[in-house]
């Protein structure tokens, strides 16, 4: 089920300040800024420092008539890729099944299947996701239609791809003129999401975000190597633990009793009383802690 948020929001907002700062007509290229780390493939995603719409397109689809196409629309709505649905509906009962393809060069996606009469409905219809190959591509095109929305002129085509190469230095690019800004909400809000829901997106970017300071780009081997010293340094004994991703796939392992000791260590930390707020089903882990497992 979508939620009801707009995804275009925050670029929307930016949008609209940098048309109240006087901005009318953009001649030159808009170019997203992605140089933070280098955008990695990560079990089933791309993890970038440029994300909007988790780095998806959301389809939604309505059951018809059978032997019909199916009624269709997607989520944000852009010219950045042609989803082309090719699923029917047929019969209540029979099977639903739905694939969404990979993007062809020329960025068109078909989405191909069946969808079985009373499979879903137009307040609760079918979704699926088209995963986006190109972050920065996709928030270049979103940002420069929501730049246009804003009633800006922007000479430069949407759907073309971001060339940051030629962006200056990032000490420089702090020291222009800031015509628009968006505030993240804090770190708290995000471990929120990522534990409420399983967020793997976002549980991904956490190794990222762990090597920003260091002389180089954040790697995720790089955050990997420090999320497996702050294991060791809660008390977790090396053998006890493997890890190679954020989301904690089925590659990584964690034993029990290390999982143990690593919670027993957030209680004791002045962030503690807010972790175990996060999920009312953490009370079983308080009471094990109390146990001594």
């Amino acid at each position: 089920m979508l939620t009801i948020q707009d995804p275009l929001a925050g670029l929307d907002r930016l949008a609209r300040q940098t048309r109240r700062s006087g901005v009318k007509r953009i001649s030159g290229d808009v170019v997203i800024d992605d140089r933070l780390w280098a955008a990695t493939p990560v079990v089933n995603d791309v993890i970038s420092p440029t994300a909007v719409n988790e780095n998806v397109i959301d389809i939604a689809m309505t059951p018809t008539s059978p032997g019909e196409l199916v009624r269709a629309s997607t989520r944000p709505a852009t010219g950045a890729y042609d989803i082309d649905v090719r699923v029917r509906t047929v019969a209540a009962g029979e099977p639903t099944d739905v694939t969404v393809h990979r993007a062809t060069p020329d960025r068109r996606v078909l989405v191909t299947g069946t969808i079985a009469a009373n499979a879903a409905t137009a307040e609760h219809p079918f979704i699926q996701v088209f995963r986006v190959p190109d972050p920065a591509f996709f928030a270049r095109t979103l940002f420069v239609e929501a730049l246009r929305r804003s009633g800006i002129e922007v000479e430069a085509s949407a759907v073309a791809p971001n060339d940051a190469s030629d962006l200056p230095r990032r000490s420089k690019v702090a020291k222009l003129p800031r015509v628009a800004r968006l505030v993240s909400p804090p770190l708290s809000e995000f471990v929120k999401l990522i534990n409420k829901v399983s967020h793997n997106p976002g549980a991904n970017m956490v190794p990222f975000w762990l090597g920003i300071g260091e002389r180089g780009r954040p790697t995720l081997e790089k955050g990997m190597e420090e999320i497996a010293r702050f294991a060791k340094r809660v008390g977790a004994k090396p053998d006890q633990f493997h890890f190679v991703d954020g989301q904690g796939g089925p590659d990584n392992q964690f034993s029990p009793n290390a999982a143990v000791k690593l919670l027993r260590y957030v209680r004791e930390q002045k962030y503690g009383e807010a972790f175990f707020k996060i999920d009312s089903d953490l009370t079983a882990v308080e009471t094990a802690i109390q146990q001594g497992y």
